[in-house]
């Protein structure tokens, strides 16, 4: 966990929260809880690789040991070549769903509810 953890803090652009690095780590696949994160930063304190700076948490340095490692980007379809002159085109329409309106207040409680917006 220590790893992903610094790889994580070494990949921020900036200082993180421990929910934040919870997040990430589990993102990474790792099941961590959020005291666990905050006992291997606190640790990590000890040995002035971290900073806690109000909440959040800043890598002082990376350790000679480890190397950082970019998460892997997935691949996003490009469009088809042609751009909008080409024939194949499919149209994406939008569907709304249309919400009924609520249902009448009954009893003596509803009767109250609707004298008050009155």
């Amino acid at each position: 966990m220590t790893d992903a953890l610094l790889n994580v803090l070494a990949l921020a652009p900036g200082p993180q929260t421990a929910v934040e690095l919870r997040d990430a780590v589990r993102r990474s696949g790792a099941k961590v809880e959020e005291f666990e994160v905050l006992q291997e930063l606190r640790r990590l304190q000890n040995q002035s690789i971290v900073r806690v700076e109000g909440t959040r948490w800043r890598l002082l340095k990376m350790p000679a040991n480890l190397k950082i490692t970019p998460p892997p980007r997935k691949p996003f379809p490009l469009p088809p070549a042609g751009g909008a002159a080409s024939a194949d085109r499919r149209t994406n329409a939008v569907i709304s769903k249309v919400l009924a309106p609520p249902p009448a207040p009954a009893g003596r409680w509803g009767q109250f509810r609707a004298m008050g917006h009155y």
